[in-house]
């Protein structure tokens, strides 16, 4: 999911939830509370849409304004989908997970991407995990993730290697299956 949202929003790691060896921090980091969801014909005639106010990596202290930045959903209507390669329709799931297991008020103040340590404690991802997933998805289409520290790795930029995610999914059977109707 953070590879697919972090390339829809154009997102740096350390967006996503904290820089390398900090705390989260509620101004800054990304919360299931900057998130707007916005039905068929408010924004979009056709689709559902989102919009996620985003930090700005350089601004260390969250002080300054977030960026609205939209994402449409792939599927147009409010039929219930399961697209892997969606932004929109994993948000959603992992909206609906959250509010669950957390109750809608709690949810709203949590981090969006997180690890979950041993005993349910759970911490903000960091860049530094953004990197891990650059690294995993090179490697998945075959490419060499040394050869990305260059430019990917140092800003955590997933950038141009989700689009290897179609074929990589394709290729996969359980998430083919996962995204065919019941």
């Amino acid at each position: 999911m953070a590879a697919v949202v972090c390339h829809s929003l154009v997102a740096r790691g350390c967006e996503l939830g904290r820089t390398d060896n900090k705390a989260f921090s509620p101004s800054r980091g990304l919360r299931w509370r900057d998130v707007e969801w916005h039905a068929v014909g408010s924004l979009n005639p056709t689709h559902a849409a989102l919009t996620v106010h985003l930090c700005a990596a350089k601004d260390g202290e969250g002080a300054g304004p977030r960026f609205p930045m939209q994402i449409r959903r792939r599927a147009a209507g409010n039929s219930a989908a399961n697209d892997a390669l969606c932004a929109y329709d994993l948000l959603s799931a992992a909206w609906r997970e959250d509010s669950s297991l957390l109750g809608g008020v709690t949810a709203l103040d949590t981090p969006i991407f997180r690890n979950s340590a041993r005993g349910g404690a759970a911490s903000a991802f960091e860049t530094r995990d953004v990197r891990a997933i650059v690294r995993e998805i090179a490697s998945a289409a075959g490419e060499d993730p040394a050869a990305w520290q260059v430019w990917a790795l140092p800003t955590a930029r997933i950038g141009s290697c989700v689009t290897w995610l179609p074929p990589l999914i394709e290729a996969d059977p359980r998430i083919r299956r996962s995204r065919d109707p019941p």
